[in-house]
């Protein structure tokens, strides 16, 4: 039986939910973790955690039915033919799934350009942005700090920028720039703990890389760029 917080537990499953509705906890070369990749192969995520039981073999539960046991501010895992959670007196009891283990192999990004800032800043572009008239954002990171454009072809929309001497880092080895889904990067960006600090890394056309670290779990989150004809 282990007890755990529920807080960063939510927080967990809801960067989670972003790419799937099931948690598949499996032993990979660098320990026990959470990956899965959504069905258009467009993102990707990988959760390092000290919060879920361990056994010997993968094991999967859809992430609705944790949620329905989450209770209070700390609840009790236990493992065996189900996984059962207590919370105070009450016991929420759910089926175990066959494990779908993904193929790919978590892609290992640096990033020609990367940022630390903080998550409620990613968020301001979402607020006002319009989805029915923006399809994509293009990210830049440079010198000159991070840029989020989410601007029509005819020049409205919105745009954010993050002054270097905003930024809690920046390591700029060349100005790096993509465009991305603003459906896909705002269904994660909206996952985002607030307050959370996380550090974001891009490559040109190469994937985009949002990391993050909080009491419990780390996390790395990839969304390939869209490729968008001038």
């Amino acid at each position: 039986m282990t007890a755990v917080p529920v807080k960063p537990l939510r927080q967990m499953l809801d960067l989670l939910s972003s790419v799937t509705d099931e948690l598949v906890m499996a032993k990979r070369d660098d320990g026990w973790t959470l990956q899965a990749v959504d069905k258009s192969h467009v993102t990707m995520i990988r959760i390092r955690t000290s919060l879920l039981p361990v056994t010997d073999e993968p094991w999967a539960v859809r992430i609705e039915d944790i949620r329905k046991g989450l209770k209070g501010d700390e609840v009790e895992l236990t493992l065996d033919s189900a996984l059962i959670i207590a919370a105070g007196n009450t016991r929420t009891r759910m089926p175990l799934l066959t494990p779908e283990i993904p193929n790919q192999r978590f892609p290992s990004l640096s990033g020609d350009a990367s940022a630390s800032i903080l998550a409620d800043d990613l968020r301001t572009i979402l607020k006002d942005a319009d989805a029915k008239k923006v399809n994509h954002v293009l990210l830049s990171i440079s010198e000159d700090g991070v840029v989020l454009d989410a601007t029509d072809g005819q020049g409205y929309g919105q745009t954010l920028r993050i002054p270097p001497e905003e930024c809690m880092d920046l390591d700029v080895l060349s100005k790096a720039e993509s465009r991305y889904g603003l459906d896909m990067l705002g269904r994660f960006i909206k996952t985002l703990p607030t307050g959370a600090e996380i550090r974001i890394s891009e490559s040109g056309d190469y994937p985009l890389k949002v990391s993050l670290s909080l009491d419990g779990f780390d996390a790395e989150w990839v969304c390939a760029p869209v490729i968008v004809d001038e």
